[in-house]
């Protein structure tokens, strides 16, 4: 219930992260990002993420399957845009309570 507070979708066991990618850019974070902020971040997951990891399962996600993102596509932390690196937590956190069957 805190992440739906905060505005992230909760993940369900059968939720897509090309599914929770695109509610979150089309719901929460064109309410929450600067126009250009928002436009990079769409582009960054349609080129880079949705090709990838879109078919994926929120609920099999690991970190295995997001370190090559994690060094290949994202700027060092001092450059990294404000926000990501907390986002990437957030889905971490989502994917890990639709493991273990809960709803956040």
């Amino acid at each position: 219930m805190a992440d739906s507070n905060r505005g992230l979708p909760a993940a369900t066991v059968d939720s897509t992260v090309g599914d929770y990618l695109a509610y979150w850019l089309g719901s929460v974070a064109v309410h929450r990002l600067r126009e250009n902020t928002h436009t990079r971040y769409a582009t960054s997951v349609r080129l880079h993420l949705i090709p990838g990891l879109g078919t994926k399962k929120v609920a099999r996600l690991t970190a295995k399957d997001l370190r090559p993102y994690s060094t290949a596509s994202v700027p060092p932390a001092s450059a990294a845009p404000r926000g990501w690196i907390r986002n990437g937590r957030d889905a971490a956190r989502s994917a890990s309570a639709a493991r273990s069957g809960c709803r956040s």
